[in-house]
C-alpha cells in the first residue's frame, strides 16, 4: 500500500486503528520536516485513546519500546538521540512522531513510527536494519511486537520512574555538549538530565534551561 502519510490517513480512521504503508510519498517528522519513506521500510501510525497518565509518558515510552525490540530481538545496540530518534552510531534507524487531539473529553493519540528495515535510506545520516545485520528482516515480526505493546502502554506508564531510568540508560545525548535551535534562538550547553515528561535540561554559564520537544526545533550533538 502506498500512502501520502500514515498520520494523515489515520485521521480518517476510528480509534484503535493501525495504518501501515509500504511507501510514503508525503511522510513527515517533527516540526513539519520531511520523512523519506521508501520501499522496504516500515511506516506505521497507531491511533489509540489514551489516559492522561499514558499521554504524559509517551515521548519516553515509545523510544524505549523500539530500543527493547532492536536490542533484545535483533541484537542491535541502538541508542536514543533526544527526544526520540533511534540511532546506531550516529545514523538514524527510526523516528517517532506523536500527535493528539481531544474528542468528547477523550484524548485521541496518533503514534507515528518510521523504521528503516529493509530499505536503502537515501540520506547519509540514516541507516537500515538490513544493512547493519546483513540480511532481510521480516517486517511483520516488528509490527507484531509493537502492536502488542501499544495495547499495554498503561503497564509502562504505571512505573514512570523505571521507564525514565531505562530511557536515560540508552540516551546518547546525555552528558554531551549540544546545540539546540529554538524559535527564539540558539542554546548551547551540556545535556544534563531529562524530566519525567521527557523535557531536556541543558546547563550552560547562564544557568539551567528546561526545554520540551515542542520548543526545540532541532538538536545537534556538538561533540
Amino acid at each position: 500500500i502506498i500512502t501520502g502519510s500514515t498520520m494523515t490517513s489515520a485521521k480518517q480512521m476510528p480509534p484503535w486503528s493501525i495504518v501501515v504503508s509500504e511507501m510514503q510519498t508525503q511522510g513527515r517528522g517533527r516540526h513539519g520536516k520531511t520523512w523519506i519513506g521508501n520501499l522496504g521500510g516500515l511506516w506505521i501510525t497507531f491511533k489509540i485513546n489514551t489516559t492522561p497518565q499514558v499521554t504524559q509518558v509517551l515521548s519516553i515510552a515509545i523510544p524505549v519500546l523500539l530500543v527493547r525490540m532492536l536490542r533484545d530481538k535483533l541484537g542491535i545496540n541502538v541508542e536514543i538521540k533526544w527526544p526520540n530518534d533511534i540511532i546506531f552510531g550516529d545514523k538514524k534507524i527510526a523516528g517517532i512522531l506523536l500527535e493528539g487531539e481531544y474528542k468528547e473529553s477523550v484524548m485521541v493519540t496518533y503514534i507515528g513510527i518510521g523504521i528503516n528495515v529493509n530499505n536503502d535510506p537515501p540520506l547519509e545520516v540514516a541507516e537500515s536494519i538490513k544493512n547493519i545485520v546483513g540480511h532481510l528482516i521480516p517486517r511483520n515480526r516488528i509490527l507484531s511486537y509493537l502492536s502488542g505493546w501499544i495495547g499495554r502502554l498503561d503497564r509502562l506508564a504505571g512505573r514512570p520512574d523505571e521507564l525514565r531510568m531505562e530511557y536515560m540508560e540508552h540516551l546518547s545525548t546525555l552528558g554531551r555538549k549540544v546545540i539546540a535551535m529554538t524559535s527564539s534562538g540558539e542554546i548551547q550547553g551540556i545535556a544534563k538530565d531529562v524530566t519525567e515528561y521527557g523535557e531536556l535540561i541543558i546547563e550552560n554559564e547562564s544557568g539551567s534551561h528546561r526545554l520540551s520537544s515542542g520548543e526545540i526545533l532541532r538538536l545537534r550533538h556538538a561533540e
